[in-house]
């Protein structure tokens, strides 16, 4: 997945609205819709973890599932 497909799909699976959420991070509804772009830094993040040959995932903290794994930006890779 691409570092804003991960984003979106977190938000998706919250229980939250958008601006419920945003309150909760204390940030902007403008600030959460622009993590949500392709430039996140998750992605410098998938950029790194790329280059020591490991795997960014995430983890659903309930059931121990594996959500996705985080690829690195098309650009970066």
């Amino acid at each position: 997945m691409r570092p804003d497909e991960v984003i979106n799909q977190l938000i998706s699976r919250s229980e939250y609205s958008g601006r419920v959420l945003s309150a909760n991070l204390g940030r902007s509804q403008s600030w959460l819709r622009n993590m949500t772009g392709k430039d996140s830094r998750i992605g410098t993040v998938a950029v790194i973890a790329d280059a020591v040959g490991v795997d960014l995932v995430l983890v659903d903290r309930a059931t121990g599932a594996t959500i996705g794994r985080v690829d690195p930006p098309a650009q970066c890779s």
